[in-house]
């Protein structure tokens, strides 16, 4: 997986998991996007965004 670019990650993403990962919503740099793709991947465990009460997305 650490061969593969940000934009493919996404893909294996999405074709694992059956959704987008909520990337507008989320504010992180390109290596940080890759880790919590890794992760997830790795993990087997979707991605939660975490957005605090009140706040409009």
């Amino acid at each position: 997986m650490e061969r593969k670019t940000t934009w493919e990650l996404l893909g294996v993403y999405m074709d694992h998991f059956g959704e987008r990962l909520p990337i507008a919503q989320m504010c992180v740099t390109d290596s940080e996007l890759r880790e919590i793709l890794i992760k997830a991947l790795l993990e087997n465990k979707k991605y939660k965004l975490n957005i605090p009460k009140g706040c409009i997305v």
